[in-house]
């Protein structure tokens, strides 16, 4: 569309100007850094291939993670008794300077929800495949170079032993914010993390193309619901309509 046109048009314009300039004044930047790495490798990108690497730094860094806090905040304003647990555990934890290992621990209802977000509205919808050579499938065969279509979603909220029922017994195909949630013997609270693996996560992809953004994202999103968890109280006016979320495809 014209927006992604526009995008490419100002991403070929910044890396053109860094190529005219020989790089000059950009030495922090992503784009000196992918240079950098291509010269010591002694590997070479053409123009096309370095705009679409920025491209897609630029859209999973901005795009997806503003999408996952859009709908956590959207669905802490529904349910006020759940914002109510969040704030009282957030308001326990001093970010400054905090170790992640020790925010994550801190933080067992937050990183159940918000795995639960990515679980369940992770921002890909769908992930985009093309095979190398022929492949048998359904009792057919799939030709080399046929784009195959993965339908992350469904697979994420489709039935599996993989994905816990949580405390609520809910199935997978239902959002559940404490479905994570776990109680050790002596009855201290924690979070589990999702099997990534079995296909039952894949907010962030699988496999060695997962996003390499994730914890950046992760930690941004912890970082900006507990500060604001912290400071506001909100929830939806009275007269506010129903969002309905499409997930399907």
């Amino acid at each position: 569309g014209a927006p992604a046109k526009r995008i490419n048009r100002f991403i070929t314009g910044v890396v053109e100007d860094h190529e005219s300039s020989n790089g000059a004044g950009s030495k922090n930047t992503f784009l000196e850094k992918l240079f950098l790495v291509m010269k010591s490798e002694k590997a070479t990108l053409n123009r096309g291939r370095v705009v679409g690497n920025v491209t897609t730094l630029f859209a999973a860094g901005t795009d997806t993670t503003s999408k996952a806090l859009t709908t956590a905040m959207y669905l802490l304003a529904e349910d006020s008794k759940l914002q109510h647990e969040l704030r009282e555990e957030a308001c326990f934890v001093d970010l400054n300077g905090i170790a992640l290992k020790d925010m994550y621990r801190r933080l067992p209802r937050l990183k159940s929800f918000l795995h639960e977000v990515h679980r369940v509205y992770g921002p890909p919808l769908i992930g985009l495949k093309t095979r190398r050579d022929d492949i048998k499938f359904a009792g057919t065969t799939l030709p080399r170079g046929t784009n195959i279509f993965v339908l992350l979603n469904y697979i994420s909220n489709h039935k599996s032993n993989h994905v816990p029922i949580g405390p609520s017994g809910k199935e997978p195909d239902q959002f559940c914010p404490y479905r994570f949630l776990q109680y050790s013997a002596n009855g201290d609270l924690s979070c589990s993390d999702p099997n990534n693996k079995s296909g039952a996560f894949l907010g962030f992809g699988f496999g060695a193309r997962k996003c390499p953004g994730r914890t950046y994202s992760e930690v941004l999103s912890y970082l900006v619901l507990v500060s604001v968890l912290k400071t506001f109280e909100w929830k939806l006016a009275p007269d506010h309509p129903e969002v309905k979320f499409h997930n399907d495809v």
